[in-house]
């Protein structure tokens, strides 16, 4: 399927911390510094079952984004705020644009936008020029319900959305997704999705 990638080849290039783990460790904070101890540079994915979690997931460079601080809606672009601005020590900043998902006209298919979004072509082009000024862009696309498998584009509700979408993805924009698990409880991130026609998944 479309977008779909190995989190790893096998146990020598990336450690996955799951809910075994930090309960033995006793949090995540200190099953990510036991691995860090022992090595610096390998890759780490945490899974996690709340927002909290996430993070303090992120607090703890936990997804080897090794950012030093982040902001949240700063100004860019032509009058645009960014979601998050994450800042590191050794690379360009990077932008960080979050867009919520519902749309479902297939099961098992998520599909953004759900109708024609002036702002969010706007956004796109935005991050796309960020990159090309020497920055980090990455777009999260977070879906708001539990039944789906792949994410694509609604290139025939926005096609002016598709087209600033792809030329994102061509010039470097990153692109991640990821569903949530909706109970009585509250709502929590859930699993990573497949990405349809997109190689370039952060």
């Amino acid at each position: 399927c479309g977008g779909g990638y190995n989190h790893r080849l096998g146990l020598y290039d990336a450690i996955l911390i799951k809910e075994n783990h930090i309960t033995a460790s006793g949090s995540i904070s200190s099953a990510v510094q036991t691995i860090r101890n022992s090595n610096q540079t390998i890759k780490i994915e945490v899974e996690v079952e709340s927002i909290h979690e996430l993070q303090e997931a992120l607090d703890n460079n936990a997804f080897g984004l090794n950012y030093e601080s982040y902001e949240t809606e700063i100004k860019y672009g032509e009058n645009s705020r960014i979601d998050f601005l994450l800042y590191f020590k050794q690379a360009p900043k990077m932008f960080l644009e979050v867009k919520s998902v519902t749309l479902s006209r297939e099961a098992g298919l998520a599909e953004f936008p759900d109708s024609k979004t002036l702002r969010g072509a706007k956004h796109m082009n935005e991050l796309t020029e960020m990159v090309k000024k020497g920055f980090q862009s990455t777009i999260l696309f977070l879906v708001q319900r539990s039944d789906i498998d792949l994410f694509k584009i609604a290139g025939d509700i926005d096609p002016n959305y598709e087209e600033s979408y792809n030329n994102a993805i061509k010039q470097g924009v990153r692109v991640l997704c990821y569903d949530c698990v909706i109970s009585k409880e509250g709502i929590t991130i859930g699993k990573r999705l497949d990405l349809a026609n997109v190689s370039n998944s952060a």
